[in-house]
């Protein structure tokens, strides 16, 4: 009969078989601790992705915008392909008011491509996008400059004024639209971030049915939103200017930035103001500090846990002194018998990952839904990797510290 060799897995295994109630308490500290580290790795990504959504929805997806750039900025040129990866074009089509004397308080009307549709990142409080002719969409600071109290579907009219290429011309046309979507305020966002700035003044912030078309005698104007390549917009080059003082600085830019500025240096200054970042002014997130406390409490339940870990395993050693006796008798070295012992713990929470991993998974799931609209709970393949790597190395180092000492 073939004996099976004694190795340490076999060893770590028999002694868990052999003390089932011994252990009782160590898998429960193990687990609990495996689920507060690995709810605080998910809290951790929670908050990331809310971020980056919550930055989208108020901001959109691209990273600046181009203001009446027909025959100004050409994408699809040689040069512009190595630093520009995605565009879309708004379609600006009209600047829509309802009262003469409060005419700065209209709003661009415009329809998008499908492109421009997925850069400008729509969010919607109520409603939908257009789908057909007579159809509008608008952000909800853009009715309330408007003056119009309405709900989705509702009439609303409109005096528009007709662009002309880069201006729009006088005489208004009145217009009657369907309110199908109320869409979350960008243009309300991006001009407290951007004083001065005139293309974000004329951001549209009213959307009409896509191909709409201009009035007769009349030319559209285009926007542009886009993003650029990530290489393009590391700042490695060095330039030098006077401050207020006259002394000389050094300050660092891009190479999107040096393109753009000294492509359009020879233009009028009105397409130096038609250009924008957007993307890079990262929005505050409302419920940030709610997740903090989260967090927080999940790092001290972790440390609570490891601690119950520390104090069972400690027990646990102290009630099998005789055997660890016995080992070193025969010839188990110091080491030999860490790795007997720890070995126990890694195949416990080996055996404890999947449950504590789908425990806090559900758990920061069910927060980021309970918090509402200003949470996004987003987990990836590396989140479930790194949230079980960290769980497990929690668990060692906790086991350790009982077993080396």
């Amino acid at each position: 009969m073939k004996r099976k060799a004694l190795t340490v897995n076999r060893l770590a295994l028999g002694n868990l078989k052999m003390r089932k109630k011994q252990y009782t308490i160590l898998v429960i500290g193990i687990l609990l601790a495996m689920i507060f580290s690995s709810s605080l790795i998910f809290l951790i990504s929670c908050m990331q992705s809310s971020t980056e959504e919550i930055t989208r929805r108020k901001m959109g997806n691209c990273y600046g915008i181009f203001y009446d750039c027909e025959d100004v900025l050409d994408p699809t040129g040689d040069l512009e392909k190595e630093y520009i990866s995605e565009y879309g074009y708004a379609h600006i089509v009209g600047y829509a008011y309802t009262d003469e004397e409060k005419q700065s308080k209209g709003t661009t009307l415009a329809w998008l491509d499908e492109e421009a549709i997925s850069l400008y990142y729509a969010c919607f409080e109520d409603g939908r996008w257009p789908q057909a002719e007579g159809e509008i969409a608008v952000e909800s600071d853009a009715l309330l400059r408007l003056g119009i109290d309405a709900q989705v579907g509702d009439k609303i009219s409109l005096s528009v004024l007709t662009p002309n290429g880069d201006e729009f011309t006088q005489g208004a046309e009145e217009r009657s639209y369907t309110l199908v979507g109320i869409l979350c305020d960008k243009r309300a966002n991006l001009e407290s971030s951007y004083d001065g700035k005139n293309c974000i003044q004329d951001l549209p912030s009213a959307f009409v049915y896509s191909g709409e078309e201009v009035k007769v005698g009349g030319r559209e104007i285009l926007l542009m939103y886009y993003n650029v390549y990530e290489d393009k917009l590391e700042r490695n080059i060095e330039k030098t200017a006077e401050d207020y003082n006259g002394e000389t600085v050094i300050y660092t830019t891009t190479a999107f930035y040096e393109y753009f500025y000294k492509k359009y240096s020879d233009y009028t200054s009105n397409h130096i103001y038609n250009f924008a970042e957007i993307s890079y002014n990262q929005s505050q997130l409302d419920a940030y500090n709610d997740t903090i406390l989260v967090a927080v409490l999940a790092a001290v339940m972790t440390a609570a846990s490891c601690i119950g870990i520390v104090n069972a395993f400690t027990t646990n050693l102290e009630e099998r002194k005789k055997q660890i006796g016995l080992l070193r008798a025969v010839g188990t070295t110091r080491r030999q018998v860490i790795n007997i012992f720890g070995r126990e713990a890694f195949l416990i929470s080996i055996i404890c990952a999947p449950l504590s991993i789908a425990i806090s998974y559900f758990g920061v799931k069910s927060f980021a839904y309970l918090m509402g609209d200003s949470f996004v709970f987003l987990p990836n393949i590396w989140v479930l990797i790194a949230s079980a790597a960290v769980s497990v190395v929690c668990v060692m180092l906790a086991a350790l510290l009982p077993l080396v000492r």
